[in-house]
This record gives structure tokens, C-alpha cells and sequence, in this order.
């Protein structure tokens, strides 16, 4: 598998933090919500536990990025 991971585009020149698209963080964010039983008025809070997870997973290099159907969403979305 080749390091699509380089091509995530970065927040800022300061920050080494990788910019998710919106659409991950809002799957990864639903699926978080559902385990902890479906809590209303919470959104924020797992909008952002789902950013911090997903950069985790992106700093562990433990994302589960496939040639090249991703790679062509990625590109669309810088």
C-alpha cells in the first residue's frame, strides 16, 4: 500500500494535525455517539472526540486508506 497518508492536507503550516473532510468526521462522529447510547444535545463534544480520534489513528498510521478509490476523494476535496 502505497502512503496516501502524506496527502492529507494539513490544517495550518504550524500544525502537523492532518484537515479531515468534513464527511469522516461526521461518520466517525455518529458511530461514537450510537456506542455511548444515542445522548442528545452533545454534538460538539463528539464532533471533536471524532477529530481527535481520527488524527490518533493518522499518527499511529493506523488509517485504513486504499488506492486509489480514496485517493481521488482526497484530491477532490483539497
Amino acid at each position: 500500500m502505497a502512503d496516501v497518508m502524506k496527502d492529507l492536507p494539513m490544517a495550518s503550516s504550524s500544525q502537523k494535525e492532518p484537515s479531515f473532510p468534513d464527511e469522516w468526521i461526521s461518520i466517525a462522529a455518529y458511530y461514537i455517539w450510537k456506542s455511548e447510547g444515542e445522548p442528545e444535545g452533545r454534538d460538539a463534544y463528539f464532533w471533536d472526540r471524532a477529530k481527535a480520534e481520527l488524527t490518533q489513528l493518522y499518527k499511529e498510521g493506523n488509517l485504513p486508506i486504499n488506492e486509489p478509490s480514496d485517493r481521488g476523494f482526497l484530491e477532490e476535496e483539497r
